[in-house]
């Protein structure tokens, strides 16, 4: 008797009310930089996907990031792992590499192979793969990170979107893509006439050839499908969360997934698929907005940061000058060890007055020793949450409230450990999720283990998460 049969007797006998509602179709959709008051703000005006989550589904009304930094790689990381970056090791959508001296991009390897090997745990994809190996398994973005994080080790397919090729593409960690994949096109929108909108509209071209090519929900094992849409992150970033163009995004993705949800009733059979959304982070006020004059938002720019940071530290350590700081991708911020240790200075008394140099630049609220625990206060432990040693800073710092550090002529920005970053949305909606509202606390690291338990899987949590029992029926 296989593993997989074995698995389907245990949840028979352990969960009988489940064993009848393992849908034939999991479809994980996750809206990068979506906010959880945009559900509130326009589901007035949802006709599509939107409206059947927002009405027939779990809502969980408090979900939040549960560490620091908001951010896209992480946040998929999150999703799909289950667990803390503490745990999957993906503390940024970059950190700095100590023994090569270069920056790490978060799914880029050796010879900038891009795939899933910086992860440092399994997927909920991985784990359905052991379980059922027949089990499809698809993951598509616009973004290769958001890909390859959800689509884990084992993907029969991972697919993003290359500018300079001007198609999808897959690397030669995963199968090999079927050719008709080069020919996705779109007719009305170009890459460079509305970037957030091309992103979308064309995944969503993708996502139909793919449930039109593959036998996804065409029996009963279970299959998996991932996407992750990238518009409403560009539009944040250009726009801000209260812009004209943020609203016209939310109501795209509203629209595409009322169509893709129709596809899926052709291929699956009305009842048997099962629909999962979340958000990796959300996003700041634009400084000079309504809401960005409320929270007294503004933005330094990243040479100015970086110029007052250098200052202070030669201001405090003269025999070592800035060269003793070899990075900072925000929160985390590096120093040569080699450097402080030439200069006769003792690392850990280096460490102690440095925190008290860098929290008197401008735009910053604190700095913590994660390792040491210090300062303890009510956002230490998300910093803690997020950092691995090896990966994460000697130092991480917190921004005030409504300071964007930026490296472009974005509007606005996310990464921080404030609701407006870190409130995002969850609603689980199928054959075996009831329909209301939940005020439960809830974190996107429940996703997997929700998921898991609906999927008839097993899986062990992570740290933090959980399976969100109260929405299953």
């Amino acid at each position: 008797m296989n593993r997989r049969v074995l698995t389907f007797l245990f949840f028979l006998l352990v969960f009988p009310l489940l064993a009848f509602a393992v849908p034939k179709v999991t479809l994980l959709v996750v809206v990068d930089q979506m906010r959880a008051d945009y559900l509130t703000r326009f589901s007035g005006e949802f006709t599509g996907g939107l409206k059947k989550l927002w009405d027939e589904g779990a809502v969980f009304e408090n979900t939040r990031v549960p560490y620091v930094p908001s951010e896209t790689a992480p946040g998929h990381a999150a999703i799909s792992t289950g667990r803390l970056p503490s745990e999957n090791g993906i503390v940024g959508n970059r950190w700095w590499g100590r023994e090569t001296g270069k920056s790490v991009n978060a799914v880029r390897g050796k010879g900038g192979l891009i795939g899933p090997g910086n992860l440092l745990c399994e997927t909920l994809t991985d784990v359905l793969k052991k379980e059922s190996p027949q089990s499809l398994i698809l993951s598509l973005s616009y973004k290769d990170r958001t890909a390859v994080l959800l689509g884990g080790g084992k993907p029969d397919l991972a697919l993003w979107f290359d500018d300079k090729k001007n198609h999808f593409v897959s690397s030669h960690f995963y199968p090999a893509v079927p050719a008709w994949v080069e020919k996705v096109k779109i007719n009305d929108e170009s890459p460079t006439k509305n970037p957030a909108i091309f992103a979308d509209k064309i995944l969503e071209t993708l996502l139909f050839k793919i449930l039109q090519n593959f036998p996804v929900g065409k029996d009963d094992i279970p299959d998996f499908v991932a996407v992750s849409f990238s518009g409403t992150d560009f539009a944040g970033h250009a726009f801000g969360p209260d812009s004209p163009e943020m609203k016209t995004q939310i109501r795209l993705i509203d629209r595409i997934l009322g169509r893709i949800f129709l596809q899926l009733e052709k291929n699956a059979g009305v009842g048997n698929f099962s629909v999962i959304l979340a958000s990796d982070h959300g996003v700041a006020p634009v400084p000079g907005s309504k809401s960005g004059r409320k929270i007294r938002a503004r933005s330094i720019p990243w040479p100015l940061f970086q110029k007052n940071l250098k200052k202070a530290l030669s201001d405090a350590f003269p025999a070592v000058g800035p060269a003793v700081l070899s990075a900072f991708y925000a929160p985390n911020i590096y120093f040569d060890r080699r450097v402080v240790s030439q200069s006769g200075l003792n690392w850990e008394e280096f460490l102690e007055k440095t925190r008290a140099v860098i929290k008197k630049c401008d735009g910053v609220a604190d700095v913590y020793d994660p390792k040491k625990g210090e300062p303890k206060d009510e956002y230490l432990p998300l910093f803690q949450a997020g950092y691995k040693d090896g990966r994460s800073g000697d130092l991480m710092v917190r921004l005030q409230k409504g300071v964007l550090v930026k490296t472009n002529t974005s509007k606005s920005s996310h990464g921080s450990p404030y609701d407006y970053d870190r409130h995002v949305p969850l609603i689980f909606w199928g054959p075996g999720f009831k329909t209301g509202r939940f005020s439960e606390p809830a974190k996107i690291i429940d996703v997997a283990p929700t998921a898991a338990r609906i999927m008839g899987i097993e899986w062990s949590p992570g740290l933090e998460s959980r399976a969100l029992q109260e929405a299953i029926k």
